[in-house]
């Protein structure tokens, strides 16, 4: 079992940022298969910690590759580059889009807008979200086109920005549930 791999090698999957999620599922339910701990309960303490040190590292891999923003960030960090949000390394700043904190603005005011209309709050946040996931997809499909050309800082200032839309987004599907149980 070895575990030294990169998430890429590991699936047998190139290294980019364009990934086959169904070939990735495949090869991640044959290889936890494979690895599964329940397979390994009657053998040896070291083969059963290997099994789920395996089947954690699969998951973890598996989670990684499907998602987008987290994709991105595992392949800049593979690079060596340092890709953590609160970083204080000068070398790893990244450059303020004064449009892009205008449109964070917006959405932020969109989004406090909706809850003081009840009536059209679910049909508002979802024309919001579309629009959100419109620039999101321009965002994911810069970011590929970036890291092919090898420009990593217009690819971490990239990964910036989509990790603020996957809160902005992950805060619209809470406030989407809320208003949901509100009006049941």
């Amino acid at each position: 079992m070895k575990t030294q791999e990169n998430y890429f090698e590991l699936y047998s999957l190139p290294v980019s940022f364009s990934v086959d999620l169904n070939e990735l599922a495949k090869r991640h339910r044959a290889m936890m298969q494979e690895f599964h701990p329940d397979r390994y309960v009657t053998a040896d303490s070291i083969s059963r910690r290997k099994s789920v040190q395996m089947a954690t590292m699969l998951n973890e891999a598996s989670t990684t590759l499907k998602t987008p923003v987290l994709r991105a960030a595992y392949l800049l960090e593979l690079i060596g580059e340092n890709v953590d949000d609160n970083t204080a390394n000068d070398k790893h700043k990244t450059a303020v889009d004064s449009g892009f904190l205008m449109q964070q603005i917006e959405w932020r005011e969109a989004i406090a807008d909706v809850v003081t209309d009840k009536d059209t709050a679910l049909s508002r946040l979802d024309s919001l979200h579309s629009e959100i996931q419109a620039v999101e997809q321009s965002l994911y499909q810069k970011f590929a086109i970036s890291y092919h050309k090898k420009t990593y800082q217009s690819s971490r200032e990239i990964l910036q920005k989509l990790r603020f839309i996957n809160k902005i987004n992950n805060e619209i599907d809470n406030l989407e549930e809320k208003l949901e149980l509100e009006f049941l």
